[in-house]
């Protein structure tokens, strides 16, 4: 409710259409496809208003389909996207077609395949190969985690999560209420 998904729909708007950045400077890009995962909102009713009224070019929002098998089964079914299973797949992907720009995982916890956002010793190897497939491919790769609700203590410390989640970052930023501005 502090409106981190507002302004990550109007960037990532601006990124399909490759408008001016917010303030003012040119997107010297072009227009460029994005790679949305969001386990937490619906593509269809409610994801897709959004880029709607934000003006986003919806062609070139793609939301990766993920399939899995159960074991001795030859029935599929929809899957979520796992960063230890899946990014040597997202690379490819973004390897065979570089307009893709961004890689949007919201929220993190959603893709850790079962590892515990609060350990770094399963957290950082996950956040090293982000790091790494951003680096061989030149994707942005953006994250969305929640912020703790404590006051005792700083910025970096009010991401949940181990402190690789934060460490690994170039750029974190966070969204909260001006308590001095109702």
């Amino acid at each position: 409710g502090k409106g981190k998904t507002l302004c990550l729909i109007d960037w990532l708007s601006r990124v399909t259409t490759g408008s001016d950045w917010p303030d003012g400077s040119k997107n010297t890009y072009g227009p460029r496809r994005v790679m949305f995962c969001s386990a937490e909102d619906d593509a269809a009713d409610t994801m897709k208003p959004r880029f709607v009224a934000a003006g986003a070019d919806l062609d070139k929002i793609l939301i990766p389909k993920v399939f899995g098998r159960l074991k001795d089964s030859n029935s599929e079914f929809n899957a979520i996207l796992n960063v230890k299973r899946d990014l040597p797949i997202v690379a490819k992907v973004v390897a065979e077609n570089p307009d893709i720009a961004v890689l949007v995982l919201d929220p993190l916890t959603s893709y850790l395949g079962g590892a515990n956002l609060n350990k770094d010793e399963e957290i950082r190897p996950l956040i090293d190969k982000l790091i790494a497939v951003g680096q061989r491919t030149g994707l942005t790769i953006l994250v969305l985690v929640h912020s703790s609700k404590r006051s005792d203590v700083d910025a970096m410390e009010k991401v949940m999560g181990a402190n690789s989640v934060t460490g690994g970052a170039r750029t974190v930023w966070t969204f909260a209420q001006d308590t001095d501005d109702e």
